[in-house]
């Protein structure tokens, strides 16, 4: 390789850290809300899936959960037993047909909540080498994993998750360079990105829109970036080899490929918010210190996955090196799922698109489901280790479903019929402000009235949701945004909830909020989701928007609201009707 790699991550190196605190947000944020994936929930029959789907998803209230792949057939009058998740990186070629029954039974399951399901694969294999000698081997690998990307596709699956680490005893391949095959470092830096190219290639053919997730990808090489000059230490780094792979494989992206660095280790241990922070910037800056000058136009197609490790906090036992809590007495739960509460939150604030969850020596089904054991014991269930568990996952992944268990809760949001202001002839907004209060009472707006000529807030008795009022938002060509503020006493947490209608609204409206935390406003990023159009524009048809906020030490009111885009025509509307707020400890 490589001088010019070998320069440009000297430079990255020395030059790039003054640009990466402008530059995170950008990937961080990148996406309108976060998905959280389960991953090792067993090997779920997918019979089995397909037949108690509804229970699966009530008992997991995950957004997608990642799927062993199985298949059977013969070679040369032997019975073969195919898995995607451990048979990919063997040179022993697959047919498609070995498949057939798991891909229907998943393309028959009727998932209303997991929407993001990924097909697992292992790096771990045998007799595969990186060389020419490896030629045939590498073209059975590629093939599979066209056959693995297809399958995901036809099944409606999102993608692959690719579990790149390996163990001694279980594999021959690896990603470590080894001197002993008689070839330098560059040559095998070399080879191994022509191998991820020919695999990215393959897979990109099957499935031009998939979405690659690693469970770590550059964000292994931080400690690489202690070096002026971080190639020459990958040659005796473990995984070294990886990262010219993942460079191969960047190489060869379709313009509509996501790759996903689930930035493990990071996420492993994560004992708050800040080490969140921390963790998805180092991930950021190996992403793009490690890769190559060719590949760094293609960043924008990175996203940055945050990890919980389950274990970490509700075993009976305290694990090394994994110890989240260490203030927290073991049979503390409450206090623990408090933790995890908040850590997850962090987890979305702060991931791009996915969060991921990860658990050993918990189960998530029945015995009867997913028959697994662990050890010599059964494995128990994660809310009799942690009771609350499964609900505190539901509350932050589908809000929607728990705003109707909080529905006798006082509303802590202020005129929520939207009346006028009784002075309503006297009514001057500020034109020279930013934020101003309206004309409906104790809500206020952001952006001037007087710059935009057409802008107008309208409110529409008994138009709104089972006939309460609404507001209409219409003619802000630069976006907007109608909010209210709510005192916090104290940290805690908070159910907030809105409905609306989007006729003809353009761009995406968003749920929004900010914090006042010791005397100065500060924006949060818990939740920001795009609000999707109705399926049927012509209809009249109510939404509901709801998410978790978590008010922190120190907070002395937040902002609850709705946030409208460039509206781009006079026609263009939207309406809101009956917000809440429910402090629900």
């Amino acid at each position: 390789m490589n001088n010019w790699l070998r320069v440009a991550l000297t430079f990255l190196c020395g030059v790039m850290p003054m640009l990466w605190a402008e530059s995170v947000p950008r990937m961080a944020g990148r996406a309108p809300s976060r998905k959280i994936i389960l991953l090792n929930s067993g090997v779920v029959p997918l019979s089995s899936l397909r037949q108690n789907v509804r229970e699966y998803e009530d008992k997991a209230p995950f957004s997608g959960i990642v799927l062993h792949l199985n298949g059977q057939g013969e070679r040369d009058g032997k019975k073969v037993v195919a898995s995607a998740a451990y048979g990919v990186f063997n040179p022993e070629p697959w047919q498609r047909e070995w498949f057939q029954k798991d891909v229907d039974d998943l393309k028959n399951t009727d998932f209303q909540r997991f929407t993001d399901n990924f097909i697992i694969v292992s790096c771990r294999g045998r007799n595969l080498g990186w060389f020419e000698d490896s030629d045939q081997a590498w073209d059975v690998v590629s093939q599979k994993f066209a056959m693995v990307a297809g399958m995901a596709r036809e099944t409606g699956c999102v993608g692959i998750c690719l579990d790149p680490e390996f163990y001694t005893g279980q594999t021959d391949f690896s990603f470590t360079y080894d001197p002993a095959c008689g070839r330098s470092f560059d040559a095998a830096w070399d080879m191994a990105a022509v191998r991820g190219q020919q695999v990215a290639t393959a897979i990109g053919k099957e499935f031009s829109a998939i979405k690659l997730f690693m469970l770590f990808g550059f964000s292994l090489g931080d400690n690489l970036l202690q070096n002026s000059d971080p190639y020459p230490a990958m040659a005796t780094h473990r995984y070294g080899l990886w990262f010219a792979f993942l460079n191969g494989m960047y190489s060869a992206m379709t313009p509509q490929m996501v790759f996903i660095d689930g930035n493990e280790t990071a996420g492993y241990t994560a004992r708050h918010e800040q080490d969140y922070i921390a963790g998805i910037a180092r991930c950021f800056r190996c992403t793009r210190a490690l890769l190559t000058p060719g590949n760094r136009a293609r960043m924008p197609q990175s996203q940055i996955a945050a990890s919980i490790y389950l274990d970490a906090y509700f075993l009976d036992r305290r694990i090394p090196n994994y110890d989240v809590a260490p203030e927290l007495a073991l049979e503390d739960k409450p206090a623990r799922v408090r933790l995890f509460t908040s850590n997850l939150l962090a987890a979305c604030r702060w991931s791009s698109e996915y969060v991921w969850v990860y658990g050993e020596q918990g189960r998530w089904w029945r015995q009867e489901l997913v028959p697994w054991i662990w050890g010599k014991e059964k494995v128990r269930l994660w809310d009799d280790f942690a009771p609350g568990l499964t609900e505190t996952i539901r509350l932050v992944c589908y809000p929607n479903d728990s705003a109707q268990r909080y529905d006798g809760q006082p509303n802590l949001a202020h005129n929520t019929s939207f009346d006028y202001i009784k002075d309503h002839d006297q009514f001057e907004p500020p034109a020279d402000r930013s934020y101003y209060l309206c004309e409906i009472d104790k809500w206020r707006v952001y952006r001037p009235t007087a710059t935009q000529p057409t802008a107008k807030l309208s409110v529409l008795p008994q138009a709104g949701w089972k006939g309460a009022h609404a507001v209409a938002i219409s003619g802000y060509d630069y976006g907007m945004g109608f909010s209210q503020l709510i005192a916090v006493s104290g940290p805690g947490r908070y159910l907030v909830t809105m409905r609306y209608y989007a006729p003809k609204v353009a761009g995406n409206s968003r749920i929004s909020f900010s914090q006042k935390l010791l005397g100065k406003w500060q924006a949060v990023t818990t939740f920001s989701q795009d609000i999707p159009l109705p399926p049927d524009a012509d209809g009249r048809v109510w939404h509901t928007v709801s998410a978790l906020y978590e008010a922190v030490e120190g907070v002395d009111y937040f902002t609850y609201g709705i946030s409208v885009p460039s509206q781009a025509t006079s026609d263009d509307v939207f309406l809101v009707s009956s917000p809440a707020v429910k402090r629900i400890d």
